[in-house]
């Protein structure tokens, strides 16, 4: 059951980014503040806050994904999708990690695999659904799922008992520590270039001359690719 609430958290969170190969500007706000979110989202549910998480996350991004689709104004849609959606999804983002870390500890990382996969969802009906009802309807048929599916998150998923309840603040001594500052600075790079892609793919591929739904397409590609990280027995046995 917590595969399939990280499953789940991971699609409404991760994956909703990823679905949208929007201006770079709205989805560089977006990711910034789904990025930096984790922290104060990471402290909330060393305290026990995991459901007061999920409630304000999915509140958010349903606000977010219904403001966008009533509006077209660039500073809308900028603050919707890209503040109050970025916002919700950094609350969100960070619990199927710590969530599945706690219940699996031989198959962590497989538990942590298969629930990333999610990214696919939103990608893979997005074309049609636009074509068929309409940006504006397919925006709000996003929020509905995302409202319906993040109850489900909401009741299925838990904190261990000796998890949560002692929470600990933030240290910034903890840059002291060369290899940590390190591994920081590497995966800030990381997650600076790794979803550029995301934005540019499918303008770049009608500019060699791929059809409209060859390159909408590569976007869910791109998202299935996650699926090769599923098998993490490599990972967890080499990379320890």
């Amino acid at each position: 059951m917590q595969v399939l609430g990280g499953f789940i958290i991971f699609a409404d969170s991760w994956g909703l980014p990823n679905a949208f190969a929007s201006i770079a500007w709205i989805g560089s706000i977006q990711l910034f503040f789904t990025t930096v979110g984790c922290l104060p989202a990471g402290i909330l549910l060393d305290r026990g806050y995991l459901t007061s998480l999920i409630a304000a996350g999915t509140i958010l991004e349903v606000v977010g994904l219904i403001l966008t689709s009533f509006y077209k104004s660039f500073w809308v849609i900028l603050f919707a999708q890209g503040v109050c959606m970025g916002i919700g999804s950094g609350l969100l983002a960070i619990l199927p990690v710590v969530i599945l870390a706690m219940f699996f500890e031989k198959k962590r990382m497989l538990a942590i695999g298969l629930a990333s996969t999610a990214g696919i969802v939103y990608t893979l009906p997005m074309r049609s659904l636009f074509i068929g009802i309409g940006f504006a309807w397919t925006v709000r048929a996003f929020a509905l799922v995302i409202l319906l599916t993040n109850l489900t998150a909401f009741a299925v998923m838990r904190l261990q008992r000796q998890n949560g309840s002692k929470g600990s603040d933030f240290d910034f001594h903890n840059f002291k520590d060369l290899p940590y500052s390190a591994f920081v600075c590497a995966f800030a790079l990381f997650m600076a270039s790794s979803f550029v892609p995301f934005f540019f793919i499918q303008e770049y591929a009608m500019a060699l001359g791929v059809s409209k739904d060859m390159a909408f397409n590569l976007l869910s590609i791109m998202n299935a690719a996650n699926v090769f990280g599923i098998d993490t027995e490599v990972s967890t046995r080499y990379y320890r």
